[in-house]
Formats: C-alpha cells, sequence, structure tokens
C-alpha cells in the first residue's frame, strides 16, 4: 500500500510530454512546367509569390504542387474557360490576315517599279513593258505577286518621270544643299535644232566614292558665255542651291565659250568664286595635241588610211576578199573602222592592225619576185604613200 502511494504522488509532480510539431514543406514553382505541354498555354508564375501559380483561363491564383495543378487542369470549370479561350479568335490575327491579303499588291507595286527602272537603266522602249509584265506572268503562273502586275506604255513612263525620277532629283538637290560639288557643263543641240545646256554634278556619297550624277538639261535659245552664266545661277537659286559655297570645281570642253580668256562661262563665275578649281576636257585636249602633231606628218599618211576603209568598206565583194585574206594569213579578223578627226585616238589597235594587215600583204606580194622586181614594187609602194587616194588601191592591188 505505502509503495503504490508513493509511485503516485510520483506522477504528480511530473509534466506532460510535448507533442512534436509537424513541419509542412510547401513547393515552390518550377520553371520547368512553363515548357510542359500539359500546362502550356494557361499556366504562369503568380504575383503572390512563389509558391503559387496563375491560370490564365481561370484568372485565378492556386497552390503550387504537381497534384494541385493536375487536379486543377482535369476540373471541368478550367476545361470549359479553356474552350472558350479557343473558340474566341486573337486580335493579332485580325491584322496578320489584313497584311496577307494586302502583300502581294504591296509587292507588285514594288514589282512595277523596279521593270520601270529596268526599262529606263537599260534604255529600252516604253513599249516593251507590257510584253514584259506578260513574260512574267507566264514564266512564273504561280506567283500571286505576278498576278497583280499590270504596266503598259504609259504606267511605264509615269512611274520614270513623276515617281523615280522626282525622287532622284530630289535627293541631288538635297546632297547638293548639303554637300560640296564641282560641275561638269556642255552644251548640244538636238536633231530639233534645239540647244540645251547639260549640267552634270560631281560629288562624294556617304560611302566616300565619287560619283557623277545627271542634274538637268536647261533649253536655251543664245549660246553666248553670259546667257549660260545667266541659266546655271537661275537654276542654282530655283533650287536654293548655295552654289557659292559649295561650288569647288568646274569643268567643260576647250570651247571658247566656255575657257575663253575675256568673255567666257568660266569668267562669270570666277566674278562669284575666285576660287573656284577648272580643268579642261583631257579627250578634248588628247585630240587638239594629236591634231596638231598631225600636221607635221605627210599627208598622205592620213589619206591613205581613210582610204583603206574606203576601198574595202564600199564594195561587197572587197569585203569578202578581206575576209578571206584574214583568213588565209591567219591572223586575227578584224573590222575596218572609219578614220575620223574625233575618235583616231580610240583606234590605235586598229591603226596597228592595218598596219600588221599591209605588212603582211607587202611581204606574200614580194615572195614570188626577184629581187630586181622586189625592189621595183617597193619603189612603187612608197611613191603611192604620198599621193592622195591612190595609195590604198596601188597596195591592195
Amino acid at each position: 500500500m505505502h509503495s503504490c502511494s508513493s509511485d503516485s504522488e510520483s506522477d504528480v509532480g511530473k509534466s506532460p510530454p510535448r507533442k512534436k510539431k509537424v513541419v509542412r514543406y510547401e513547393q515552390k514553382f518550377i520553371d520547368s512546367w512553363l515548357s510542359d505541354e500539359k500546362f502550356s498555354g494557361w499556366l504562369a508564375k503568380s504575383k503572390k509569390g512563389n509558391t503559387y501559380f496563375y491560370c490564365s483561363a481561370c484568372d485565378c491564383d492556386r497552390k503550387c504542387g504537381i497534384q494541385e495543378l493536375t487536379r486543377h487542369k482535369n476540373s471541368s470549370k478550367h476545361q470549359a474557360n479553356c474552350k472558350k479561350i479557343q473558340k474566341q479568335p486573337k486580335l493579332t490575327s485580325l491584322f496578320a490576315s489584313t497584311s496577307k491579303s494586302q502583300e502581294p499588291q504591296q509587292m507588285a507595286k514594288v514589282g512595277e517599279i523596279k521593270l520601270a527602272c529596268f526599262i529606263a537603266e537599260h534604255n529600252l522602249a516604253f513599249n516593251v513593258a507590257s510584253h514584259l509584265t506578260n513574260l512574267i506572268k507566264s514564266v512564273c503562273p504561280d506567283s500571286k505577286t505576278a498576278e497583280y502586275l499590270s504596266m503598259s506604255r504609259t504606267k511605264a513612263r509615269a512611274i520614270v518621270v513623276n515617281v523615280t525620277g522626282k525622287t532622284a532629283e530630289e535627293n541631288l538637290i538635297k546632297n547638293l544643299r548639303e554637300n560640296e560639288f564641282a560641275l561638269l557643263v556642255d552644251e548640244s543641240t538636238d536633231k530639233s535644232t534645239i540647244k540645251h545646256l547639260a549640267l552634270i554634278a560631281r560629288l562624294v556619297n556617304t560611302n566616300y566614292e565619287v560619283e557623277d550624277k545627271f542634274l538637268t538639261v536647261i533649253p536655251i535659245t543664245d549660246g553666248s558665255a553670259k546667257v549660260l552664266y545667266q541659266k546655271t545661277v537661275e537654276y542654282f537659286n530655283e533650287k536654293e542651291i548655295p552654289y557659292k559655297k559649295n561650288l569647288l570645281g568646274f569643268a567643260s570642253d576647250g570651247a571658247n565659250v566656255m575657257f575663253g580668256g575675256n568673255n567666257s562661262m568660266i569668267t562669270h563665275l570666277k566674278n562669284d568664286i575666285p576660287n573656284i578649281f577648272t580643268m579642261k576636257c583631257i579627250c578634248h585636249s588628247f585630240a587638239l595635241c594629236a591634231s596638231h602633231a598631225c600636221e607635221k606628218l605627210p599627208r598622205g599618211l592620213e589619206d591613205f588610211c581613210r582610204e583603206v576603209f574606203n576601198h574595202i568598206q564600199n564594195s561587197p565583194k572587197r569585203i569578202g576578199d578581206y575576209k578571206t585574206f584574214q583568213a588565209f594569213t591567219n591572223i586575227r579578223e578584224v573590222t575596218a573602222i572609219a578614220f575620223t578627226a574625233t575618235v583616231h585616238l580610240l583606234l590605235t589597235n586598229h591603226l596597228g592592225s592595218c598596219y600588221s594587215l599591209l605588212h603582211e600583204r607587202v611581204k606574200i606580194s614580194l615572195f614570188n619576185l626577184t629581187a630586181k622586181a622586189r625592189i621595183a614594187h617597193t619603189s612603187h609602194t612608197l611613191s603611192h604613200v604620198c599621193v592622195p587616194c591612190t595609195c590604198a588601191t596601188a597596195i591592195l592591188r
């Protein structure tokens, strides 16, 4: 009895045992869920914290967890909301369909401009425009852009004159207003006996490359130096181009109206721009040098070059004999070109070929002759070199 009472008294003095706290783990949002096909399209991160996920279909936030995600995905409310979203068209799809329907038409307009520029660049007749458009349609029957191509002679000319031409002129004038440039000038008379003053601007583009661009053609009635100067200055003032500030150089042919010492276009320009750089046309200067140098040569040489062409070119039979002779002598076939005073600097190779042909012809003609006959034939050839109109006939006979 005593032992039992003592045990009960000891139990009363002891405190009850404490319960262990259960630590609950909270799942955090995992970024790999976004790429999962089961949750794509509606799953997103929640603004409430990293332990929540956001459903864009139901517009609600839920606790994270793979089981919670699966349970919410399979719920009837979520599935009904997803079906409503799929049936609703997106605003961007409306714009995309409109742009796709207009894209071939817009591309066709760009193609028409490029075709018009191609015709102008290669100096083709505007009548080619309709045939070229039909050709592209027949070559590309499956192209939607080609179906909308529609351009004839009138439209091609209008594009070149009113679109590309105006745009190129505006860009060039803008560059001349802001940058320094040089001016190349020449006057000419067309078939209708109307004089024109052509202006070409030389400037440096953004890639630091020198370009020559056509500026304008000014019709004139008087070709005097004062009129040419006034027409040029009027054009610069009309386009608001500060030529006194930006014009650095002037180039033209060596005519007196352009480079005369007392009254010329350059003297009037130097009154406005004293330090302007001037240069005559190099080709015209070389032509004058060559012309004066040829005056020291015998007249028969120039007449010989002219008569060789006239003797061969005016007879179909002689042209055939000329080709047969070139094939027989196994030399490169060349075409006889007329000798003129303006382009003879470009005919160095052709004159050398004519000399080689003449040399071969003399060698063949002297091959079967005796020594005495060769001397006589050579003397006869040299004597006709200085005689006009007979040297070519005598040598090629």
